[in-house]
C-alpha cells in the first residue's frame, strides 16, 4: 500500500488527492525545514521506499535548494509526481521553469500524473533499453536494447567502462539524448538490475517484472569483473592520501606527504612476490633532507585519527559531506554546467557511497572493528575513498605526527 504525502501549497495538494481518491499521510510546507521534517518522518517511519511525494514547490524555496532537497528524496526510494507538470519534479527543477499559470491541460496531465502514481504505475525516468507500455510497465526498446546488449558483450569480454565508452562512441552509437557515451552512464548501466528484468520498487524486488535484456548469470559476471577491477586498481596514481594536507611533522612542522612504494622479492622456492606499502613521510626529510627521517604506516595512521573522531563523529561528518557535495551538484545543476542526468546519476552514486561507509561503521562488534571495515572499504573503491577522505578533513583541523605519538585536533 503507497503512502502519499504533500509537500507545497495544502490548495493544490488538496485538489490532487480529491481526485486521486487517496488522503495524504502529511503535508509539509515547500521550505528546508519542511523538507527536513518529511525525510525525518520517511526515516522514522521505515517507509521511504514506500511512499509517494506529490510536489506543488511555488516559489518558497530557492531553486538551488529545492534541486538538492530533490535528489534527497530521490535517493531514499521515493516515488516523485509533480503537480507543475507532467514531467518527473526533478526533471522539472533541473530545467529552466515557466512562471505562467498552468493551463487546463496541464491540470489534466496532473491529475493523471497523481492517479498513475498511486496505482503503481511506473513514473520518472524510463532505463536506457526501454520504453513503457500501455499500461505503464516496461517494453523493449528493439534499437536501444541492441545497444544494451553490445555494452553487456563487451563488458563480458573483459573491456573495461572507459574502453567501451570509445568503441561505442568509435561506432557512431548515441545516447537516447544523442550525446556521446560517459563512464558514469555505462558504468550505472552495468551495475543496474534492471536489465534482468527484475524492477526494484518500494523496497522489494520484482523478478520476472519486465523483458530480460541480459541473463541474471551474465549479470553476475560482471557485476564479480568490475568489482575485481576495482580491486585491482587499488591505490590509483593520483589517489591522494586520506590525511594529505592535515598531518605534520612534530619537529619541523612540515607536512607529512604520502609515500607509495611497490617492493618485489624472490621467495625462498624462486617464486616471485611483490607489494606495495604506502606511509606517510615528512616532507622536509624528504624532499630537503634537512629533518629526521621518520614515517609512519598509512593504515595505521588513518585508523588513529578515526579513532579519535569516533564512530558516531564519522556517521556525523559523513551526513556534512553528502550534504556538501549535493549542495555542490544542485549549483552545477541549476548553472546548467552539467547534463540532467550525469547529475542525477552522480548523486545516487553519492547517496549509495555514503550507505556502504555508514555500513561499514555498523557492522561490526567493536569500534576498532568497525574502522578497520571501513578503511579497507575505502582501500577496494576509489569513490569511497575519496567520500572518507572529505569526511576527515572536514573533521580534522590538524594531526601533528611524531615518532611515538600522534596529537588529533578535531574541528569546533
Amino acid at each position: 500500500m503507497t503512502t502519499l504525502f504533500g509537500v507545497g501549497d495544502r490548495r493544490i495538494l488538496a485538489q490532487a488527492a480529491e481526485r486521486s481518491d487517496s488522503g495524504f499521510a502529511g503535508m509539509y510546507a515547500a521550505t528546508e525545514d519542511g523538507f527536513w521534517a518529511l525525510r525525518q518522518r520517511l526515516l522514522e517511519e521505515r517507509q521511504p521506499t514506500g511512499a509517494t511525494v506529490i510536489i506543488a514547490p511555488g516559489n518558497r524555496i530557492d531553486r538551488v535548494r529545492l534541486i538538492e532537497e530533490l535528489l534527497r528524496l530521490e535517493a531514499m526510494g521515493v516515488e516523485l509526481v509533480s503537480t507543475d507538470s507532467g514531467d518527473h519534479p526533478l526533471e522539472n527543477a533541473l530545467s529552466v521553469q515557466d512562471d505562467a499559470s498552468p493551463s487546463e491541460r496541464g491540470r489534466t496531465i496532473r491529475a493523471s500524473m497523481a492517479r498513475k502514481a498511486l496505482r503503481g504505475v511506473v513514473l520518472g525516468r524510463i532505463p536506457y533499453g526501454y520504453r513503457t507500455g500501455e499500461r505503464g510497465q516496461l517494453e523493449e526498446h528493439a534499437e536501444e536494447a541492441v545497444v544494451v546488449r553490445v555494452i553487456f558483450g563487451l563488458a563480458a569480454q573483459g573491456k573495461g567502462i572507459r574502453a567501451i565508452a570509445t568503441e561505442l562512441n568509435g561506432r557512431g552509437l548515441r545516447t537516447r539524448r544523442g550525446g556521446a557515451w560517459s563512464i558514469i552512464t555505462i558504468r550505472d548501466m552495468l551495475r543496474n538490475r534492471v536489465y534482468t528484468g527484475a524492477y526494484n520498487r518500494f523496497g522489494a524486488r520484482v523478478s520476472g517484472n519486465h523483458p530480460a535484456l541480459v541473463s541474471p548469470a551474465l549479470f553476475r559476471d560482471i557485476q564479480s569483473r568490475l568489482d575485481e577491477r576495482a580491486k585491482r586498481a587499488g591505490y590509483g596514481a593520483g589517489r591522494p592520501f586520506l590525511l594529505s594536507g592535515a598531518a605534520v611533522c612534530s619537529e619541523c612542522g612540515s607536512h607529512m606527504v604520502g609515500v607509495t612504494r611497490r617492493q618485489s622479492w624472490t621467495r625462498n622456492d624462486g617464486s616471485s612476490a611483490s607489494n606495495v606499502y604506502r606511509y606517510y613521510q615528512c616532507e622536509a626529510a624528504t624532499n630537503q633532507g634537512r629533518c629526521s627521517y621518520h614515517t609512519r604506516r598509512a593504515h595505521d595512521l588513518d585508523a588513529i585519527v578515526l579513532a579519535r573522531l569516533g564512530l558516531d563523529g564519522i556517521a556525523s561528518n559523513i551526513e556534512s559531506a553528502v550534504s556538501s557535495r549535493i549542495a555542490n551538484l544542485a549549483r552545477e545543476a541549476a548553472r546548467s554546467r552539467a547534463p540532467a542526468q550525469d547529475i542525477r546519476s552522480a548523486a545516487q552514486l553519492l547517496f549509495h557511497e555514503a550507505g556502504q561507509l555508514r555500513d561499514a561503521t555498523r557492522a561490526h562488534g567493536s569500534a576498532a572493528a568497525a574502522i578497520q571495515s571501513l578503511l579497507r572499504s575505502a582501500d577496494d573503491d576509489i569513490a569511497l575513498h575519496s567520500l572518507l577522505r572529505d569526511v576527515l578533513l572536514m573533521a580534522v583541523a590538524r594531526v601533528v605526527v611524531g615518532e611515538k605519538d600522534t596529537r588529533v585536533s578535531l574541528r569546533n
